[in-house]
């Protein structure tokens, strides 16, 4: 991710709907992930920018199903990226 993407997302990341991010494929070529790390029903609640990594706190919703019904449950992921293994960030329309 560049920088000037990097300072972009930091002013709308409540706009954030998918991350992607590279890897490396056998042949040893970089390429982008075809799935994002965020499902629909998460969102991204909290982000500290540094140089050149951010931390995000994303609360992950699932629905849970039993013999006596479902309902949502909520849960918060903690992850750390480097702004280098940024593929593309995906926005709202």
């Amino acid at each position: 991710m560049t920088k000037k993407y990097w300072n972009d997302w930091k002013k709308r990341i409540g706009e954030t709907t998918n991350i992607y991010i590279f890897w490396w494929s056998l042949d040893g070529r970089k390429r982008k992930a075809n799935c994002g790390l965020l499902d629909p029903e998460d969102r991204i609640v909290k982000s500290t920018f540094y140089e050149k990594s951010v931390d995000l706190t994303i609360e992950h919703k699932t629905y849970v199903w039993s013999i006596s019904g479902s309902h949502l449950h909520s849960e918060n992921k903690y992850i750390t990226l480097e702004r280098e293994k940024i593929a593309c960030i995906k926005f709202k329309k």
